[in-house]
């Protein structure tokens, strides 16, 4: 009964997806919240709204030939901003609807049969959406201790040697709790791939993106980079990630002598090609 009397009180969903490339308004995961939090998140969300939308007849006098480029810059920033403002306030929301496809569903349990741990529901809410609990899981803090990093090793090397690839395996994804035990979450992007890959030109396509943002991940959990000194810091303990999710007893998939040096420069391609497609679009 308390169960039931803490969910009536939820109200103000909020569309809490920021991936341009989805493309599609309304269909992302949304966040519910209360009380002022959840105003003031509302609010954050009308405003984004707006800036998209001035954003959109920015574009359209581009292609005219009217472009007032100072307007566009200056949206720019502001649609950036408010999307970090909201992802902080929807960050500890304590539900979330989310939207779930058959094949999702299908890498989800292949995930749980291998022994991936991932985020499960806590309701299937019918056509095609499901209620999660954020509960005591958090985002990993910085410095996190080895055992927290080598879990996230193990996963991403089951997940890639089943052939899936997550496709969004930024920090936020890996969450831990007050047991130190690490889980993954959000498959909205994740592809399961049912040929192996045949050359390294096809493992750098299919895998390249995650074990690069996999190992880029697992380095800031390493170390503060808080100067533009450390960069070369960041880079070598990248290097060194990749290098061990590569010689993890639990990636079983062939890479075909794929080095950590391929992999981040496969990457950097992917992400111009990806800025090319969403400027275009």
């Amino acid at each position: 009964m308390e169960e039931k009397k803490e969910r009536s009180r939820l109200w103000l969903p909020v569309d809490v997806s920021s991936d341009v490339r989805r493309k599609v308004e309304g269909k992302g995961t949304k966040a519910f919240s209360q009380g002022g939090a959840g105003e003031l998140l509302r609010y954050t969300e009308k405003n984004l709204r707006a800036f998209e939308k001035l954003a959109k007849q920015q574009a359209a006098k581009r292609k005219e030939g009217k472009p007032e480029a100072w307007v566009e810059k200056e949206l720019s920033f502001w649609i950036e901003r408010t999307r970090k403002l909201r992802k902080e306030l929807a960050t500890p929301a304590p539900f979330y609807i989310k939207p779930i496809t058959k094949e999702q569903r299908r890498i989800r349990e292949l995930l749980v049969k291998a022994g991936v741990p991932i985020e499960q529901p806590i309701q299937d809410l019918g056509r095609g959406l499901e209620l999660f609990e954020r509960g005591e899981w958090k985002e990993i803090p910085p410095l996190a201790e080895e055992g927290s990093r080598e879990q996230i090793r193990q996963m991403v090397a089951k997940m890639l040697s089943l052939g899936v690839a997550h496709n969004h395996l930024h920090l936020g994804n890996f969450v831990m709790n007050s047991k130190k035990e690490v889980k993954l979450i959000d498959l909205s992007l994740a592809r399961r791939y049912s040929r192996k890959p045949a050359s390294k030109a096809e493992f750098l396509n299919k895998y390249s993106r995650d074990l690069y943002f996999a190992s880029r991940s697992l380095a800031w959990l390493k170390w503060r980079y808080s100067l533009p000194s450390q960069n070369d810091l960041l880079h070598e303990n990248i290097m060194a990630e990749t290098k061990a999710l590569l010689g993890h007893p639990e990636f079983k998939l062939k890479s075909f002598g794929v080095t950590a040096e391929e992999i981040q420069n496969a990457h950097i391609e992917n992400e111009r090609k990806r800025r090319v497609q969403s400027e275009n679009w």
